[in-house]
């Protein structure tokens, strides 16, 4: 679950070479501060609910010094563009002269939009996979289909053939076994989201690209987050996916016992390879009930519990908190929450073929990025912006789960 971490990516940008290219050393930098963003917008969540900070592998000292480098990576974005622009038509631009790069005119000029667009592609495309992972770690594999077919995903049955007790002269009477193997099609679908930035606000009153560019990954990431909970809740209800014996009501110590013992012999796993997914508020339910021993546990647990708001592991089996997601029409009214708060999913590690559920993108529909002109443009100073994704999510039950409801 490391692979796709914050830190992991920041790490990664921070060791990488300067590069030559003006154009490709802008899209690494634009990478390292929307990760920053993002992780800085994680830590104040957490901050306001009064829970512990994580370590995201920040590259600044501070917030003013992200937001003065921020500001200077817009400015540098602006002069990219409008150098190539102003190149082409014979017009002189200096970095050292605002004014040679922040011409109002070029906000309606359909190059430079391009150009813009472009190299804001090309963050998004390398950050949002850190942004996607953050919120549903190794619950769901990524595959790819070319433009307008569909994906068949052949799922492996778990099932073993069963030996019977017969005799010498019947051994072919015994029941046959045949192992069923499942196909399921995903079609991926085009999804959109439009909104406008404002030119006269980012050349002249601070505002910064990357807010923008967080702010695209951050309603990315909230739109796969309930495909997915969509996909899995109807595919969790469906006794054909989740049978009886991996479901319980409520958080108990033998509930718990029982669900992680039942999804590690349906998965021929040990319970250390089996995960426990939630959302915090009931990741913070998993303790020992036992009465006998809560002191004495509860002393040794304390410190964990307190820093991160839950255990990290029980019964020898990891916790993992799935990052908790607004839908957008409610993040500043009631924030309803996309995945369920009541319930932990339990789910063998992913294997090198599938996790529990596939995300399959369309080939060149992981997300793209449009920039036009807006009405009257010059006065307003508004930039039409449009998003596009073609995707679909569908679960891969092959690898059981457990699924343990009402935890409050």
């Amino acid at each position: 679950m490391e692979s796709l971490k914050l830190n992991s990516g920041l790490a990664l940008l921070n060791s990488s070479k300067v590069s030559s290219d003006a154009r490709e050393q802008l899209v690494m930098e634009g990478q390292a501060l929307v990760l920053e963003s993002v992780g800085m917008a994680k830590n104040k969540a957490l901050s306001k609910a009064q829970r512990p900070t994580v370590d995201f592998g920040s590259s600044f000292k501070s917030a003013s010094d992200y937001e003065k480098y921020a500001r200077k990576w817009t400015d540098d974005v602006l002069h990219f563009c409008a150098k190539k622009v102003n190149d082409f038509n014979g017009t002189r631009t200096s970095r050292d002269e605002k004014a040679t790069f922040t011409d109002p005119r070029l906000a309606a000029n359909p190059m430079y939009l391009q150009l813009m667009s472009s190299v804001m592609n090309d963050v998004l495309y390398t950050t949002t996979p850190y942004v996607v992972n953050e919120l549903v770690g190794d619950m769901v594999s990524t595959v790819t289909t070319p433009k307008g077919q569909t994906y068949t995903a052949g799922i492996t049955s778990n099932a073993v053939f069963q030996w019977y007790d017969t005799t010498w002269t019947s051994l072919r009477s015994v029941p046959e076994d045949q192992l069923y193997h499942k196909t399921i099609a995903l079609n991926p679908t085009p999804r959109a989201c439009r909104g406008r930035i404002n030119y006269y606000q980012m050349v002249g009153n601070g505002l910064n690209m990357v807010d923008t560019l967080a702010a695209l990954a951050g309603g990315y990431g909230a739109m796969i987050m309930r495909i997915f909970t969509d996909a899995f809740t109807k595919a969790a209800a469906d006794t054909t996916y989740v049978p009886a014996a991996l479901t319980a009501t409520g958080y108990t110590d033998q509930n718990w016992a029982k669900i992680v013992q039942n999804v590690a012999k349906a998965n021929r796993v040990r319970r250390t390879d089996i995960i426990g997914y939630g959302n915090f508020l009931a990741l913070r339910k998993v303790l020992p009930d036992n009465a006998g021993l809560a002191s004495a546990i509860m002393m040794q647990l304390g410190n964990e519990y307190f820093r991160n708001g839950y255990i990290t592991s029980h019964d020898g089996t990891m916790l993992y908190e799935i990052t908790p997601t607004s839908t957008p029409n409610t993040i500043n009214t009631t924030m309803d929450d996309v995945f369920p708060s009541d319930m932990i999913v339990l789910a063998a590690r992913a294997t090198e073929r599938y996790a529990p559920m596939i995300c399959c993108f369309e080939e060149g529909g992981q997300g793209m990025l449009n920039l036009t002109p807006g009405d009257d443009v010059i006065a307003t100073g508004n930039i039409e912006v449009e998003q596009f994704a073609s995707l679909d999510i569908a679960p891969a039950f092959a690898s059981r789960i457990g699924i343990i409801s009402s935890v409050v």
